[in-house]
């Protein structure tokens, strides 16, 4: 995640969305007193910053938040980290820091989002793992917790989810609200996100396969109107 101080505004990060490509393009337009959480495998031009550190966990343990969580960061000094839901965000940036920032995340179609994550899961391993296999273990990219009120799941919380779909187009309304240059496309250059040409995402996917994943990501579908098709 990245919170700009100098630019006003919070990039709340999801999976398998080019995050980290976004991460790396804003990383250089940030200051150097603004937040930027690690990513791993560090990439070039991304410069992690001003995310460690203790802190007071009395807002999100008063918002309801794991007591758990809360912990294990404070004796780990993780203040920030990569994937941060935005309502912990929220609780740990300084009073008033969110209401006054413009905040976004990107989302994207969770067949086509969980196909990515396979081909993510053998490129990185090396298996051979059948896509139906992959499907059993239910290590879906499901990311609506991470820009939604965690007591409302219906509720998203950032100013805008930008569709993975039309991701230059977004990029650019936004950034040019914020005053941060952007030239499309967006340079895909971190952990092989870039779209490739491939068979139409459907075509993985057999009728139970589908339903399958309709029914993981119930809530997304629910507050974006996906479809299959």
């Amino acid at each position: 995640m990245i919170y700009s101080q100098r630019h006003g505004f919070v990039f709340v990060k999801t999976q398998k969305t080019a995050g980290t490509s976004i991460e790396v393009l804003l990383s250089g337009s940030v200051g150097p007193d603004d937040v930027v959480t690690p990513v791993e495998p560090p990439e070039r031009g991304h410069e992690a910053r001003n995310h460690a550190g203790r802190f007071l966990p009395i807002a999100e343990l008063r918002a309801g938040l794991p007591a758990g969580g809360a912990l294990r960061d404070l004796l780990a000094a993780r203040r920030f980290y990569n994937h941060m839901p935005a309502a912990l965000i929220r609780a740990r940036l300084p009073r008033g820091a969110w209401e006054h920032s413009f905040t976004f995340a990107v989302e994207r179609n969770p067949w086509d989002k969980t196909l990515s994550r396979y081909r993510s899961v053998r490129a990185r391993t090396g298996q051979l793992m059948p896509f139906d296999a992959f499907l059993r273990t239910r290590h879906f990219p499901i990311d609506h917790s991470l820009y939604t009120e965690p007591k409302d799941p219906r509720r998203i919380i950032v100013d805008r989810v930008i569709p993975y779909e039309r991701l230059d187009e977004g990029l650019s309304e936004v950034l040019a609200q914020l005053g941060l240059p952007f030239e499309p496309p967006l340079a895909f250059r971190a952990k092989a996100s870039a779209p490739v040409e491939r068979p139409p995402y459907q075509e993985a996917y057999s009728p139970e396969q589908r339903d399958l994943v309709a029914r993981a990501f119930a809530a997304e579908i629910e507050l974006h109107g996906y479809t299959f098709d």
